[in-house]
């Protein structure tokens, strides 16, 4: 519950710093809450976290700092 309630915080922070014009944050923090949004740059973040563990499934990379993948090849 409160990752959920973070995230929708989140999402409502990012929609006031990027939407031209929101009539009502309540209803934008409700719908938020309610379906689970989150902020485009977490998405991201979650994919990038996705296919980092699939590619080290593979053996494909073998450590991840930051923005920095390693392979076994450096």
């Amino acid at each position: 519950m409160i990752i959920v309630l973070l995230s929708a915080i989140a999402y409502l922070k990012e929609a006031i710093r990027t939407w031209k014009r929101i009539k009502s944050p309540e209803a934008v923090f409700v719908a938020a809450c309610k379906e689970g949004r989150k902020p485009e740059s977490a998405q991201a973040k979650s994919e990038v976290v996705a296919w980092f563990e699939w590619a080290r499934r593979q053996k494909i990379v073998i450590a991840m700092s930051g923005e920095t993948v390693y392979t076994r090849l450096g």
